[in-house]
């Protein structure tokens, strides 16, 4: 609708400007910057969901149940850390909806167009579900957060794919952004306006992969928006559904072609327009060209001792080969997406199968 084009423009001047484009999600002063942005922009201000409140209420709560929390507010009670990073880490959770069309109020499946999905909208009931009826995927969540607590300072593939954006510090709080609970259900056109610069303030992609969420729309777009805002966003964590924290100590490597959402999968076929647009905003990102990552090292804003490292110590940034190897260009059906799942070395399930 028009609140969605609207604010979409307003979003996409945001993501260009240089007030957002010279901090980054990386240090503290950088976050809080860019999170201050979206009142100052006339956008909705983001809100995420603590891993202890999921853990709290062991389900995904809707957003009408007011779980979930400001996160500029969260990440200004978290506080930094010596090095100035921020001490609350935002994962963006990408996945595919396991009941879109469940009517928990007529207690069935109501799918687009039909005189079921009619009436639940004349009586004002919600419609869908991300999760089933035994909340697995809360639980996996959960589980998630336990096992990325566990081996953040500890798992030298985490700090090997993602050297800038996990704090080494006991006081680290884990929150996610999950549309369910994140975006308002009952009105949602301002935050998927907004949802590219929701994107852009979160740390690292955390998505639930499955054959069928590679193949839709929402899930490839969100991923798109992840390579083109995001700072760690070429690299995401992938987790399998019913996901367990069995002491993981590796992350497994597997590569995939960063999809073209305008050809994926929908349960409302009249979301293709806004898929269509939010791609457009992705693909013209600025975010991750050589000249942004050279002028912000060049304005690092952790500070000075970190700014004499980048652009004194390593010789102007290495005359620049440090920014072209963080730069990056967005283009669906080509780029590619590093997966990284967490997993057993090839010793660990060697010594297993010989005790087995």
């Amino acid at each position: 609708g028009t609140d969605i084009w609207y604010g979409g423009a307003k979003c996409e001047a945001m993501l260009a400007s240089s007030e957002w484009n010279s901090t980054d999600t990386t240090s503290f002063k950088g976050l809080c910057t860019r999170l201050r942005q979206f009142k100052a922009r006339g956008l909705p201000s983001m809100r995420v969901l603590s891993h202890e409140k999921l853990r709290e209420l062991k389900r995904i709560p809707r957003s009408s149940e007011n779980h979930q929390e400001d996160a500029l507010a969260a990440v200004e009670c978290c506080g930094e850390d010596q090095a100035g990073d921020p001490l609350a880490l935002i994962f963006f959770f990408s996945h595919r909806w396991r009941r879109p069309n469940w009517c928990e109020g007529l207690r069935k499946d109501v799918p687009w167009g039909s005189a079921e999905r009619k009436e639940a909208q004349v009586r004002d009931m919600p419609v869908g579900d991300p999760d089933d009826a035994a909340h697995d995927k809360a639980r996996a969540l959960i589980e998630f957060g336990d096992w990325f607590q566990t081996h953040r300072m500890s798992n030298p593939d985490i700090a090997k794919y993602f050297p800038r954006s996990v704090p080494y510090d006991y006081n680290v709080k884990v929150f996610f952004w999950i549309d369910w609970c994140c975006t308002n259900q009952d009105a949602p056109g301002p935050d998927m306006a907004a949802l590219p610069a929701y994107v852009g303030a979160c740390k690292l992609m955390l998505a639930e992969w499955t054959e069928e969420y590679s193949g839709r729309a929402w899930c490839q777009v969100e991923l798109l928006m992840g390579y083109g805002f995001m700072s760690g966003g070429d690299n995401v964590l992938a987790i399998a559904p019913g996901f367990q924290n069995r002491n993981q100590g590796v992350l497994s490597l597997n590569t995939a072609t960063l999809p073209d959402p305008s050809a994926g999968a929908l349960s409302n076929p009249s979301d293709m327009d806004v898929i269509r647009a939010l791609k457009a905003v992705a693909e013209r990102s600025t975010s991750f060209t050589c000249g942004r990552a050279c002028a912000h090292q060049c304005s690092c804003d952790r500070g000075p001792f970190f700014w004499v490292m980048y652009n004194v110590a390593c010789c102007c940034q290495w005359c620049g080969i440090m920014a072209c190897q963080q730069a990056r260009t967005v283009r669906a059906g080509a780029s590619t997406l590093k997966l990284l799942s967490p997993g057993f070395s090839a010793q660990y399930q060697a010594t297993q199968n010989t005790m087995a």
